[in-house]
């Protein structure tokens, strides 16, 4: 003898609802992670491409003046006082998330021991930027470009 149960409708139709909010959250939280990796994903990809803007900038610096600038302003170029020794760009890029310009700091000798003001005339340089994500093939955290490269300690730059 068999006996089967009947559920009580408002049970089924509260079960119902739990079961559908629950999928409703988490869907919902997915796609906030989904959105929120994409976002940071192409924060990323603007900062690899301001860094490489900003190293093709200083490497025409250098090669028109035979050394770096001591700074990078935002400046017009007939300011002619303040674009002495500094880049002047009509626009500084910045970091997409916090607005801040990269940081740049010029160096005085190749290896880029001797880092930082007052140095003379600046043989090489380091930019330092931040990155969120993985997606790129690099690591979240900071990295540092040179003239010679990129990479994620400034031990590892290559002297020019």
């Amino acid at each position: 003898m068999e006996i089967k149960r009947q559920m009580d409708p408002k049970k089924k139709k509260i079960i119902q609802a739990a079961a559908g909010v629950l999928i409703f959250l988490l869907v919902a939280v997915f796609t906030g992670f989904i959105v929120n990796y994409a976002q940071k994903s192409a924060r990323d990809t603007q900062r690899l491409s301001d860094i490489a803007g900003l190293r093709f900038d200083l490497e025409l610096f250098y090669h028109k003046y035979d050394k770096f600038p001591l700074a990078v302003l935002t400046a017009k170029k007939e300011d002619k006082e303040a674009c002495s020794d500094n880049l002047c760009l009509d626009y500084v890029p910045a970091d997409p998330l916090s607005g801040a310009a990269y940081a740049y700091t010029p160096c005085a000798d190749p290896e880029n021991v001797n880092c930082g003001e007052n140095i003379g005339r600046p043989l090489s340089y380091m930019l330092i930027y931040t990155l969120e994500t993985d997606s790129i093939g690099l690591f979240p955290g900071n990295h540092f470009a040179s003239p010679k490269g990129v990479c994620a300690d400034p031990s590892c730059l290559p002297a020019r």
